[in-house]
């Protein structure tokens, strides 16, 4: 599930050679609130994991750390970050 304009998304995933990959994904429409949507749909089981797209992350985690509309349990919470370089040249290599 994609979160966010749906055109600037596919452009983008054709750009990174995604298109397929985005063609079968479901998309739900939003602009400056999609961190917001994200967080209440993992509040309503709706996705299982949240991933921090063309956002700042304090965009992602402020959403998701509100006290009354948030994700906060009494576990801790966690958060990763994973680069891959292509190529000898770099990540657009």
């Amino acid at each position: 599930m994609l979160i966010g304009d749906a055109e600037r998304i596919r452009a983008h995933a054709e750009k990174l050679g995604l298109a397929e990959l985005a063609a079968r994904a479901e998309f739900v429409s939003a602009t400056e609130d999609a961190a917001e949507i994200a967080v209440k749909m993992a509040r309503e089981g709706r996705i299982d994991i949240l991933l921090k797209g063309h956002l700042r992350t304090d965009q992602l985690f402020r959403p998701v750390l509100d006290k009354e509309k948030g994700l906060r349990t009494d576990a801790c919470s966690g958060d990763m970050a994973f680069f891959e370089q292509r190529g000898a040249g770099g990540p657009r290599d």
